[in-house]
């Protein structure tokens, strides 16, 4: 939206009455243009918010064909169905009506509302005054579900299980494709990801040229913005606008966009959801769905099953004096899906005051490349011991590097993981999170991926990093176990 200096000098150039001056700038601007419309959209006064420009000026670029593929993730009740699905065809066929729109929900009813209130808007007198002479809405097909204008555009609402053999879209928006109540159903979860793959995929009416849209706030680790980011993350810009703002949100918007917030919890929509109305939204939704649904990360960053504030921080790593024990701790992909599924190695130094991470190397990668990282890591690092997971992949791994030809020289340990599941396997070592033995890192490339994991876990997308930090805490226990073991003999005696 322009300022009002920008305002005062479009004015003086165009030398114009004010209501042209603010035809012109709607014409500019879609957030613009839904301040100036917003009487036909909603009886409420209009509160403006910068994240309505970010969302605006992205849907722009859309319109432009400058974005292709784009996720928003953004909280319930901050003006994202308004603004995309309301108001962007309006202010699209002022200059381009041949464009057609396809609009889908997890239910009908909420594409058709936005339908109608989309077209009231066209069919306000102000709409009509300043841009009726653009197109004219065709009497066949003007009703809720899809109404066409004369220059070939039109706007179709439908749903995810809803019917979309031989309709298709120049832009496709996809707004809250998942259900809150259903969050928990990976039944309907992995049904509506199929849906988008099968079938919303096919139905660009030029898919080199045309845009999907995705919208909505985060339900679940594996909800459609969890598999979008994991199946086509980089295909898509990520618009990512939480509640209360986290210094390590990623976000990947267009054109290097970044969140104007600089401090820690600063508000979205201030003007509009206050401090207390946040607050008392995240008690009403619990911690874990007010991660998902206000922050966009569909997991609460104290807990889950790992007590993530109780992590200790360091500056710079130990000492090369002050540690004891130097270990690279290796979870490696399955020998069926190794392409599918990561490695991964950690560095952890074991020191008088606790445990220390201090470097993780994660890839997907077949095993002859997985066991020349392995040797390149050891030679980095030059640990004191290799803890390998005995099973699959690393069966094979243990044995070449215990070659004695072309092995190395660093003693090799296989680690049984026991017939206990991951979660449970972790519940054990969690312990030695929560007394504060486990340090991270303050900075590190790595460790956002690693603090997500963390959080999400056991209802993440992925668990390998966790394997390892569980496999390392668990042979430190028994090593103090076995030393306690060793003390109380001795005193017996």
């Amino acid at each position: 939206m322009l300022n009002k200096q920008e305002q005062e000098k479009a004015k003086r150039l165009l030398n114009t009455p004010m209501e042209s001056l603010n035809k012109v700038l709607a014409e500019k601007s879609m957030a613009e243009f839904l301040k100036q419309l917003w009487s036909y959209i909603d009886p409420h006064p209009y509160t403006h918010g910068w994240h309505i420009d970010a969302i605006c000026e992205h849907m722009q670029y859309v319109i432009a064909g400058d974005i292709q593929r784009i996720l928003i993730n953004i909280p319930p009740r901050h003006m994202k169905s308004i603004g995309i699905a309301v108001g962007m065809p309006a202010w699209a066929w002022i200059d381009n009506p041949s464009l057609q729109f396809l609009y889908s929900s997890y239910a009908s009813s909420l594409s058709i509302r936005d339908g109608i209130k989309c077209r009231r808007v066209i069919e306000s007198p102000l709409y009509q005054d300043r841009w009726g002479d653009k197109f004219k809405m065709t009497s066949d097909q003007n009703t809720k579900i899809r109404f066409d204008n004369d220059k070939g555009g039109y706007r179709l609402s439908t749903s995810v299980d809803g019917m979309t053999t031989g309709e298709g879209g120049d832009i496709i928006v996809i707004d809250d494709a998942n259900n809150v109540k259903e969050t928990e159903s990976d039944t309907v979860r992995t049904a509506t990801n199929q849906w988008f793959d099968e079938v919303m995929q096919t139905r660009l009416n030029d898919p080199q040229k045309g845009a999907i849209v995705v919208i909505q706030q985060r339900t679940h680790a594996k909800d459609l913005s969890g598999h979008i980011l994991s199946k086509y993350g980089k295909d898509y810009y990520h618009l990512l606008l939480p509640a209360e703002y986290e210094r390590k949100t990623k976000c990947r918007a267009f054109g290097g966009w970044r969140d104007p917030r600089r401090k820690e919890g600063e508000l979205l929509w201030p003007e509009r959801f206050r401090k207390q109305e946040i607050d008392k939204l995240k008690i009403a939704l619990g911690a874990y769905a007010a991660a998902g649904q206000l922050q966009q990360r569909p997991a609460p960053r104290d807990g889950g099953l790992i007590m993530f504030n109780l992590f200790k921080r360091y500056k710079t790593p130990p000492a090369k004096e002050t540690i004891i024990c130097l270990s690279l701790v290796l979870d490696t992909a399955s020998k069926e899906n190794e392409l599918n599924d990561y490695s991964v190695c950690e560095v952890w130094a074991e020191t008088s005051s606790g445990y220390y991470l201090i470097h993780i190397w994660r890839k997907k990668c077949a095993f002859p490349e997985l066991l020349r990282a392995v040797k390149s890591l050891n030679m980095q690092w030059g640990p004191h011991e290799i803890l390998v997971e005995d099973k699959s992949s690393g069966i094979s791994l243990i044995q070449c590097l215990r070659d004695p030809v072309d092995g190395i020289k660093t003693p090799v340990i296989a680690i049984d993981p026991g017939s206990f599941s991951k979660v449970v396997r972790m519940e054990n070592e969690a312990v030695a999170i929560e007394s504060g033995l486990v340090y991270l890192p303050e900075a590190a490339p790595w460790l956002l991926d690693f603090e997500d994991e963390c959080t999400q876990f056991p209802v993440g997308e992925h668990d390998d990093q966790i394997d390892p930090m569980s496999m390392y805490l668990k042979r430190k226990r028994e090593k103090r176990l076995r030393g306690l073991l060793m003390l109380l003999r001795f005193s017996k005696i």
